[in-house]
């Protein structure tokens, strides 16, 4: 399934492809699925080097490459989940090892997202043909125009910012900031190794809190 996406790129840029006469921009092809799809476009975005980035909506990456190396390209993360009173918005855990594999290569514009008033579902076109898969498990949900609205947002947002030119990481958190579904906002993952490094560096001066290691003047004896 890996290579199909390869093959499908392959195939519109052939000199019989019916997408001749469309310019396609092979430096900017963003990998997107959903469930199975979205883990399938993570570890295509490792493999074919014409992909720049790539998102996965709802896609647990068990199994995949990209679980065990992590990732090495631009890469948004989505998860879903209706509301309710006792599951508050909260930001992605990356020691659980559903986000994990966004932390192990250190890169610093891999995104996780949990979108609230959504289900699985969501990101295709059941909010508007199959209701009942949305609402099955219980809580408040986005109206389906509105989970249209979100997820396509979603989608061009991302891979606008990660074309050449596209703002990258600040365009994309600036979008992000509009939508009241993703809050708190989206997580940038940085790179842990080398923030262990400096936290260890700095904290020898500065104090676990930054606030020094010595007493301050007002606490110190007097000579």
């Amino acid at each position: 399934w890996v290579k199909d996406i390869s093959v499908t790129l392959e195939q519109m840029c052939a000199p019989k492809s019916p997408f001749r006469n469309i310019s396609i921009d092979l430096e900017g092809v963003t990998a997107i699925g959903h469930s199975l799809g979205g883990a399938i476009a993570l570890d295509a975005c490792r493999a074919d080097r014409r992909i720049s980035a790539c998102a996965d909506f709802e896609g647990a990456p068990f199994g995949t490459d990209t679980l065990a190396k992590g990732t090495t390209k631009p890469t948004l993360f989505v998860l879903s989940r209706s509301g309710r009173a006792d599951r508050p918005p909260d930001f992605p855990d990356f020691q659980q090892p559903m986000f994990a594999f966004l932390a192990k290569s250190g890169n610093l514009d891999s995104w996780a997202a949990k979108v609230t008033g959504g289900s699985h579902m969501s990101f295709s076109d059941a909010p508007v043909v199959m209701p009942q898969t949305i609402s099955r498990f219980g809580g408040a949900l986005m109206t389906a125009e509105r989970s249209i609205q979100v997820y396509t947002g979603l989608v061009e947002a991302f891979a606008k910012a990660y074309r050449k030119g596209g703002g990258g990481r600040e365009a994309f958190e600036a979008y992000l900031k509009t939508l009241p579904e993703v809050r708190p906002p989206a997580s940038v993952v940085g790179d842990p190794v080398r923030g262990k490094e400096l936290y260890e560096t700095c904290s020898a001066c500065h104090g676990d809190t930054a606030k020094g290691n010595r007493p301050s003047f007002t606490e110190s004896a007097p000579a």
